[in-house]
């Protein structure tokens, strides 16, 4: 009895996590670099479906994990969960290539970091901050 109690719970324990991964699939996480400020999935167990919104410059932004599979992570401060996590190559330089476009990107004072992706908004970046300038970077 005790045994088949213990399956039947680790089966509806398997049955859930599955639902979860299945119908929860809005993981989006925003980078707002004219706001500077970053939305994420207020739940680590991302059941609940409630966003929250933060000032850039409050998010840590680390790395972890063995050393053929490390990730970046994005957490809160005073918080032990990791909210973001990226999953880069092999080498460690690929972490330091990740961080540095997060915090690059999101640093309006500066031009968008290279890539086709960004291109075509290039020249409005370069117009807004024309406007205002040429700020020092943050």
């Amino acid at each position: 009895i005790i045994g088949a109690t213990f399956v039947i719970l680790w089966i509806l324990f398997c049955v859930i996590i599955l639902i979860n991964v299945i119908f929860n699939t809005d993981r989006k996480f925003v980078f707002n670099r004219l706001e500077g400020t970053l939305t994420m999935r207020a739940s680590v167990l991302k059941w609940i479906p409630k966003t929250i919104t933060i000032p850039f410059n409050e998010a840590l932004l680390g790395y972890s994990g063995t050393p053929l599979a490390k990730s970046v992570n994005v957490s809160l401060p005073n918080s032990r969960f990791r909210y973001l996590s990226i999953m880069p190559g092999r080498e460690q330089s690929d972490i330091y290539n990740i961080i540095s476009f997060i915090v690059w990107y999101m640093d309006k004072n500066r031009q968008l970091p290279p890539g086709k992706d960004l291109d075509p908004y290039r020249m409005k970046s370069y117009e807004r901050r024309k406007a205002e300038g040429f700020p020092e970077p943050l």
